[in-house]
């Protein structure tokens, strides 16, 4: 090799590693750079979530941060604004003695009412075993309890006992007895009757061919004995419902307008 090819390739093995310094350098520079725009970037996210969290953080109203109120929207927010009375304001149409009795009348009725069914069951009973269920006695023969749209009403009166139309009235809206002084109302209940008489069976039941009943006739069987058990339901069904519509009628209304005339003399 000759002097000059010494020269020629000393200067191309210099040039190589220049080259490869100078490419070091850009990647170096390139990833600086990369790394400054990663740095710059979390830097700026961070900002801005804190510049959210403080932006919400002084919100303190729907509105304020720009949310539509669905209530607005559907024009009503309270139960005032719906037009629907609260159990409150039910309650606050009624003296609490007043409402005390009047609970105690619902009670009455639908206590009446299971009465009825009752006496229906065990006439029922009695009918497919072949027993004549004799007709009831004539104090409550005819008695109809109605639910009118949760408002239980009791179609017949009790002789003797006191009735009328409570359940759309109050003491705060003309009274129970409209137009009527406390002297009114106290004759109205020195006239009512306590000694309602308790009704009367006759003791003795037959069957629908007019054979009389008699439970020892064939030995106290099963079907005599449920026949008997039936009958012994019936008459205390009987019984109780009279029991129920004389506290009603006798002692519950009048207790209602008892209350009317302190409430008039008060007043």
């Amino acid at each position: 090799m000759s002097k000059n090819d010494d020269v020629l390739s000393g200067a191309g093995w210099n040039k190589s590693e220049s080259a490869k310094k100078d490419a070091n350098n850009i990647i170096k520079i390139i990833v600086g750079i990369v790394i400054g725009i990663i740095v710059i970037s979390v830097i700026i996210y961070g900002l801005a979530m804190k510049g959210t969290n403080e932006a919400i953080g002084g919100k303190k109203t729907i509105e304020d941060l720009g949310v539509e109120d669905t209530s607005e929207r559907a024009g009503t927010k309270t139960i005032d604004d719906l037009g629907v009375e609260s159990s409150d304001e039910k309650s606050s149409d009624y003296t609490p003695d007043e409402l005390n009795i009047r609970n105690t009348l619902d009670a009455d009725l639908q206590k009446m009412q299971t009465d009825l069914d009752t006496i229906s069951e065990y006439k029922t009973r009695l009918e497919n075993s072949g027993i004549q269920v004799p007709d009831l006695p004539e104090m409550i023969a005819d008695d109809v309890i109605k639910n009118n749209n949760g408002i239980w009403e009791l179609q017949v009166s009790l002789n003797g006992g006191v009735m009328y139309e409570w359940q759309n009235h109050s003491l705060n809206n003309g009274g129970y007895i409209e137009g009527a002084s406390a002297d009114d109302i106290q004759s109205m209940i020195d006239s009512a009757r306590y000694d309602v008489a308790v009704p009367e069976f006759d003791t003795h039941w037959y069957y629908t061919d007019g054979t009389e009943f008699i439970l020892s006739q064939d030995g106290f069987s099963q079907t005599s004995t449920d026949i008997q058990n039936a009958i012994t339901g019936y008459e205390g069904a009987c019984n109780a419902y009279v029991a129920d519509k004389t506290k009603y009628q006798c002692t519950d209304l009048i207790s209602l307008l008892e209350l009317e005339i302190s409430y008039k003399k008060s007043n």
